[in-house]
C-alpha cells in the first residue's frame, strides 16, 4: 500500500540528490522528488483527516471519509506512477552520464595518437619574430626618442 511507497522517500531524497547529475537534469530530479514529498504529506493530512472523522458518529463524517478513502486511493495510483517514472528517469540519467563522461575521456579523434600534422594552421603566428632589418628600426627609434628626451631636458634646464 502506500506506507510501502514512503517508507523509504527520505533515504531516497537524500541518495538522489546527492547523486552527481547534470544541473538541468537535478532540476527535473528535484521536481519528481517534490511532487513525491507533496502528494506524501496530502496523503498524511487525508489519512489523520479520516482516522478523526471515523472516531465521530455522524453520516455526513463517514460520507466524508468515503470521499477522502477514494483519493486516497487516486493518490495511490498517482504516487505509484510518479515513483515509476522517477526511477525510469533516474536509470536513464545515469546511463547518459556514464555515457558522456566515457565520451569526455576519449581522445580527440583529431589529434588521436599524437598525430597533428592534417590540422590547419592559425591564419597568422601566434608570436611574430622581428626581421633584423626590423630590430634595426626599433633601436633607431628607441634612440631618437631618447635623444628628444635628453634634448627637451637640457633645453628646459
Amino acid at each position: 500500500m502506500l506506507s510501502s511507497l514512503f517508507t523509504r522517500l527520505a533515504g531516497f531524497t537524500s541518495s538522489a540528490l546527492g547523486m552527481d547529475v547534470q544541473t538541468g537534469k537535478l532540476n527535473g530530479l528535484r521536481w519528481h522528488i517534490t511532487s513525491l514529498w507533496e502528494e506524501y504529506g496530502h496523503i498524511q493530512q487525508i489519512g489523520y483527516t479520516c482516522s478523526l472523522c471515523g472516531q465521530l458518529p455522524d453520516a455526513k463524517l463517514r460520507r466524508g471519509v468515503e470521499n477522502l478513502r477514494e483519493k486516497m486511493g487516486d493518490l495511490q495510483v498517482v504516487c505509484e506512477e510518479r515513483s515509476g517514472q522517477l526511477e525510469a528517469d533516474l536509470e536513464e540519467d545515469l546511463e547518459e552520464d556514464l555515457f558522456h563522461r566515457e565520451d569526455d575521456l576519449a581522445p580527440s579523434p583529431e589529434i588521436r595518437d599524437g598525430d597533428v600534422s592534417h590540422l590547419p594552421l592559425p591564419e597568422r603566428p601566434i608570436c611574430k619574430r622581428p626581421s633584423d632589418g626590423d630590430f634595426s628600426e626599433q633601436k633607431r627609434l628607441k634612440m631618437s626618442e631618447a635623444n628628444d628626451v635628453s634634448y627637451n631636458n637640457s633645453e628646459s634646464n
